[in-house]
Parts: structure tokens; C-alpha cells; sequence
């Protein structure tokens, strides 16, 4: 029985023409275009597009003889958009609430196809899809960057530290804000949020490291033009936080070229994936302790809490630094465990699962829980389910991200810098996250960039839809395709090795 095969699509002009098309949509939502409405309308067109590539990308992760495929991963991007806390959140428009929900999951899984059919599109260069991504980013940065520099003055957090303004009878501290353009409007808003594209940018500069300036011509001072400006932004204010963990951007990515350097070719490939795996399987049981800590501690309240009775955290019941944050964190957690009726705190398994309740009994929205640590603000968001499909994802970006920077196609400096990009907002939201990061509350109802209150969701952002779009990109099955039947193998002509096949091979 002739076993049947997946055959690769074969029609340059759909190609371009839909290449293209994503890639319009894949620049506007770098750039945040028309604010959350124009974030909508940009998930529901790169949705479309997703179902004619989805040929392309069936071809890239599918093969008869691996039933897993990306499935778990779409599991995961739904279970981020959908939660019982977004239904309740519009708890005044159900439908609108269900609609928009399911809006918000599907361009999250639109955007995973999206990347892993770029991969198989031969009428679209490598180079059209990061100039696509760093030019819309670095219009953003550009644009953003230089009304701060109006407004604000070069190095104002420094210069203008421990100063504040009043805005209708409310302190605000200069230095903990910047410029954002949303929609049409610059608001100011928190520095973690203002200068996210910047560090996304400038994180891209790690594939720079893959490259000579004699060798590489246009493609190494292009990419440093881009990083650079990410950088100067960055410096210009300056923003620690991002530097810091810029810095570690570099590093990771830097001993990962350094493994590769010191133990080249196939023959050491069994020993740099040993290496990745022992740091893999450590990284995942550090993930593992740190959930189960503050899930046990949660559970037991704050009467019997150990994270309560440890010196460095708390002093007299009273948090100390990093007692604060811990407490926000079983805040956040306990808001999804627990649900209290007649000052009666039961456990509420619907909101353990699937997120807490946004609203009271009197349809009030609750608090938000800011934690600073995205990974613990799904969970209560989107319940234990969420972030559970958020590590999963996380780890499956570690694995397959890996396996892109040694199996993937192209030329190992963009491999380096799609991987570095995604790495890079991993870093930054574990520890930066700011759900809240408006100041004032004035045009918020202005139509291209309405928010309902002040909260700005990252999981609603145009960075969670990059990180998607990232996700699908590097996604590298482990299963090899059986591309064509032996008849035909010897038919088909040898295939030409195109222009940046070579200088692939020239740089491994």
C-alpha cells in the first residue's frame, strides 16, 4: 500500500500575494496600530490569512507518521485567550465578551500559523520578515523616542529623580514615566511598558553575533542600526531595569553561540543537545518548585503561610521588599482559589480552573492584581489551566527555540535574533510586567485606542501576538518528512540552491 505524503503548495503568485498581505498585517501590529480596536481588526485579518497559508504551514509541522503536531500548543494560545475572568470582565455585554474572547484565542493561534508558514513560503526571504518586524518596531521606537526626548529631555529619570507634577490633585513621580503612542494619542504610561519595543529591538542586535561586517555587508549594519537604536533609546532615559536585562539577553545567546563555536559540526551536536537538556530539565524542575511553593503557601492562607515566618521576607508580620511582591503573588492566586460569600472564604474550583470573577454580586469589577510577574497574573486571569498552558508554551519556545538554532533554516544570524527577540520578551514580562501602566485616565474612550478602565492586559497586547507569531516560527518538528514517493524523487530535476541557501552554508 502506497503510503500517502503531504505535498508542498505550489503557486508563486498566491504566495506573494498572501506573503505580503501577512506581512502588512504582522508590521501593524509590531507598530500597535489603531490601539486595542485596531489591534482586533488586525487579529481578525491575520486569522483569514492564516487559513489560506494553512496549507503551508500543514506541510511544515505535519507528517502521517507523527500524531502529536502542534495541537497541545493550540490548546495552550486558546486557553490565553478565553478564560471565565474575560467573559465576566463584560459582564454588561456577554456576547460581546464571548465574541471577543474567542476573537483573542484564535489570533493567538493564527499568528503561530502564520510563523510556522513563513517558514515554507519560497517567494518570501528571510529578510523581508525581519525587516517586516525590527522596521515596524523601530518606527515605534523612532517615533515614541523622539516626542520623549521633546517632552522630557535626555536622561530625565536621572535628571528629574525624586520630582513630581500634580495632574487634577494627584502626585505623579516623573521618572517612573514615559511617552507611549496608543492608537493616535501619546499618553504617559509606565517605563516597562513605554520602553518594551525598544528592549524587543534591541535584543534582535543578538544576532550580530553570528556575523562579520566583511563577510555579512549590508545585513550586519542593518541589524545594528536596528539594536542600536533600541539600545539608545533605552539609554537615553535611562532605563535600568531593561538595560539589565538586556544585558542578560546577551549573555544567554552569547554562551550559546560560544557552545556552538567551541563544539562545531555534527559531530558534537549529541554533546551541545546534552548540554541544553540538562539546563532544560533544570530550568524545568526550578519552574516546577517555585508554582508549587506558592500554590501550598496559598492554599494554607495567611495564618499558616511558612513564606510569612521567613526573616529575610517578613519582619513582625510586615513584608519587607521582596516580601511585597510575594504577597501580591498569593493575592493574585488566592483571588482565583477562593471566592468569599457573607465573609466566608470557600474554595471555588470554576475559578481555579478557568480564572477568578471580575465582577461582585452587585456586577462591581473587582480589583486588578498587578504582580509584576505575568506568569502569575494569568493565573488569575485565566486560572490554573492558563498558566499551565502558559509554561507549557514557555518551555516548548525553550525546546523548539533550541532546535531552530541548530536544525532551522537560513542563516544562523537570524535564527539568533528571532530566538533572541523571544527570549528577550520571556525576560522582560517574567519580572516587568505592568497591567495598569496608564496614568491619567483622560481619552481612554478615544475610538482607536479605547480601553474600558485602566487596565492594559499584556495577554490583549500586540507583544503577546509577536510572541505567537515568534512561537510558530520557530517551531521545528522532530519528526523528518517523507517528502515525495520514490517515483517521484527520480523524476523531480535536483533542486537549485538559491542565493541564501549559500550564504547559510557559508556561515555554519
Amino acid at each position: 500500500m502506497e503510503k500517502k505524503v503531504i505535498k508542498k503548495p505550489s503557486d508563486s503568485r498566491l504566495e506573494r500575494v498572501l506573503g505580503f498581505l501577512a506581512l502588512d498585517v504582522l508590521a501593524l501590529v509590531c507598530f500597535g496600530f489603531g490601539g486595542s480596536n485596531g489591534l482586533n481588526f488586525l487579529r481578525v485579518i491575520g486569522i483569514s490569512v492564516a487559513l489560506f497559508l494553512y496549507p503551508y504551514f500543514r506541510y511544515h509541522v505535519m507528517d502521517f507518521r507523527s500524531k502529536k503536531g502542534p495541537i497541545p500548543a493550540f490548546i495552550a494560545l486558546f486557553l490565553l485567550g478565553f478564560s471565565y475572568y474575560w467573559v465576566t470582565y463584560y459582564s454588561s455585554a456577554i456576547l460581546y465578551g464571548i465574541l471577543f474572547n474567542l476573537i483573542t484565542s484564535l489570533g493567538f493561534i493564527g499568528f503561530f500559523i502564520l510563523g510556522g508558514a513563513f517558514r515554507q513560503i519560497n517567494e518570501l526571504k528571510r529578510e523581508y520578515i525581519a525587516l517586516a518586524i525590527l522596521g515596524s518596531l523601530a518606527l515605534l521606537v523612532l517615533i515614541s523616542g523622539v516626542y520623549s526626548l521633546f517632552r522630557y529631555g535626555p536622561f530625565y529619570v536621572a535628571r528629574f529623580s525624586g520630582l513630581v507634577y500634580y495632574f487634577d490633585g494627584v502626585v505623579f513621580p516623573i521618572a517612573s514615566e514615559g511617552k507611549l503612542l496608543d492608537g493616535f494619542m501619546f499618553r504617559e504610561a509606565s517605563l516597562a511598558v513605554c520602553k518594551l519595543p525598544a528592549f524587543i529591538l534591541a535584543c534582535s542586535g543578538v544576532g550580530l553575533f553570528a556575523m562579520k561586517p566583511e563577510k555579512s555587508n549590508w545585513r550586519f549594519f542593518t541589524l545594528l542600526a536596528f539594536a542600536g537604536l533600541g539600545v539608545i533609546d533605552l539609554l537615553l532615559v535611562p532605563f535600568l531595569s531593561g538595560l539589565v536585562f538586556l544585558v542578560l539577553v546577551y549573555l544567554v545567546m552569547g554562551m550559546h553561540r560560544l557552545i556552538q563555536i567551541k563544539l562545531p559540526g555534527e559531530a558534537n551536536e549529541a554533546k551541545r543537545n546534552k548540554i541544553a537538556k540538562v539546563l532544560f530539565f533544570i530550568l524545568l524542575g526550578l519552574a516546577g518548585l517555585i508554582t508549587f511553593i506558592f500554590l501550598l503557601d496559598t492554599a494554607l492562607g495567611e495564618a499558616n503561610s511558612f513564606l510569612r515566618k521567613i526573616p529575610l521576607l517578613f519582619k513582625d508580620g510586615e513584608p519587607r521588599q521582596f516580601g511585597t511582591l510575594i504577597v501580591g503573588i498569593e493575592d493574585a492566586i488566592g483571588a482565583a482559589f477562593f471566592s468569599t460569600r457573607g465573609g466566608v472564604r470557600s474554595f471555588n474550583f470554576l475559578t481555579f480552573l478557568f480564572g477568578a470573577n471580575a465582577v461582585d454580586a452587585s456586577g462591581t469589577r473587582l480589583s486588578v492584581y498587578n504582580t509584576q510577574f505575568f506568569e502569575f497574573t494569568i493565573f488569575y486571569q485565566n486560572g490554573f489551566l492558563g498558566f499551565a498552558g502558559l509554561l507549557f508554551l514557555i518551555f516548548f519556545g525553550i525546546y523548539h527555540g533550541h532546535r531552530f538554532l541548530e536544525k532551522g533554516e537560513g542563516l544562523p544570524c537570524q535564527r539568533m535574533a528571532f530566538v533572541g527577540m523571544l527570549l528577550g520578551i520571556f525576560l522582560f514580562l517574567s519580572f516587568n510586567n505592568d497591567e495598569i501602566p496608564l496614568k491619567h485616565a483622560y481619552g481612554i474612550d478615544e475610538f482607536f485606542s479605547y480601553h474600558s478602565s485602566l487596565l492594559v492586559p499584556i495577554s490583549r497586547s500586540s507583544t503577546f501576538l509577536l510572541a505567537s507569531f515568534l512561537l510558530g516560527f520557530v517551531y521545528t518538528p522532530d519528526v523528518k518528512r517523507e517528502e515525495e514517493t520514490q517515483e517521484e524523487k527520480k523524476e523531480a530535476p535536483a533542486p537549485a540552491i538559491n542565493e541564501e541557501q549559500k550564504e547559510a552554508f557559508q556561515h555554519e
